[in-house]
């Protein structure tokens, strides 16, 4: 696939994206930091072997979707919108040698914000206080995507690819919150404006094939331009009504469009980083994860 400069550009200067997979029934969207191939023209995201369970369900259904909606500090004029579908590929048998390749793979990105802050907090982790508290986040297992098809948004919506799903995909998306729901091949996200309401969430929403009792997913985070302070709060649930109309612009759609979802969400987790007490959980928990794990892996 021939990928535009700008969409390239994307990759290497958005300081994080939301990776899409499918849990079971639902479409699960989380953050985090993905670097770009050129050689294979793939991209590389990884994780602590604590947080296994998305890697058990890539594993299980490799069809995934990395979206690149937030474009602050970025460093770019323009903020497009990028959606892309691949299949994923687990490497997680030699942890020495993924945490070498990610290390020359973020030396050999573009020079940009996001690696300068990469490569500091690789330094810290390096550290001899980042070795002893965060030895069990080095542990790390490498998702490999190659994209099938991208779906772009700048000043209007293009295709490169494979991507069904989005075929009839008008207009722009834009938005703080990013709302995941299932495709007919791939997990699909985008980013949404929305309002709260008693218990449940009204969404702002292009045009898409939505049903009413459709399992979603929808994630609302944030960062400083050192990807700290992070805070994270996703939310499972159904879409209960479709509605032309949208209570949030005051505008109605045209003929046949959506313009306004009502989401009921069934569960909620939340996270939080910095402050004593919050980096405390953070570790012990991470290290009793790692440490569990360690123990199932040995035995396989």
């Amino acid at each position: 696939m021939n990928i535009p400069k700008w969409i390239l550009d994307v990759f290497y200067s958005y300081l994080t994206s939301e990776l899409i997979y499918f849990d079971g029934e639902y479409p699960i969207a989380t953050p985090v930091a993905t670097f770009f191939n050129p050689t294979k023209n793939s991209i590389i995201l990884s994780t602590s072997v604590s947080f296994y369970n998305k890697v058990k369900c890539i594993k299980q259904n490799p069809n995934v979707s990395i979206l690149y909606s937030k474009h602050e500090y970025s460093g770019l004029s323009e903020k497009p919108v990028v959606l892309v579908h691949g299949s994923a590929k687990v490497h997680e048998k030699d942890f020495e040698k993924n945490n070498a390749y990610l290390s020359k793979l973020i030396e050999e990105q573009k020079e940009t914000w996001k690696k300068e802050v990469y490569i500091k907090m690789g330094r810290e982790l390096d550290s001899f206080i980042g070795r002893r508290l965060m030895d069990w986040y080095m542990l790390r297992i490498l998702i490999e995507i190659i994209p099938d098809g991208i779906v772009c948004w700048k000043k209007e919506a293009n295709i490169l690819g494979s991507v069904d799903d989005l075929s009839k995909t008008i207009g722009s998306v834009k938005g703080d919150a990013v709302f995941a729901f299932m495709g007919e091949k791939y997990p699909i996200g985008i980013p949404v404006k929305l309002r709260k309401s008693n218990r449940k969430f009204l969404i702002e929403n292009p045009t898409l094939n939505l049903k009413e009792g459709q399992k979603a997913c929808l994630l609302i985070h944030s960062h400083n331009k050192y990807v700290k302070e992070i805070t994270l709060t996703r939310y499972k649930g159904r879409i209960s009504r479709i509605s032309k109309t949208s209570r949030i612009s005051r505008i109605s759609t045209r003929e046949g469009e959506i313009g306004e979802i009502e989401f009921i969400p069934t569960s909620k987790f939340s996270f939080k980083q910095g402050g004593i007490l919050n980096s405390i959980r953070f570790i012990l928990d991470g290290k009793r994860r790692a440490k569990k794990f360690l123990e199932r892996y040995k035995k396989t």
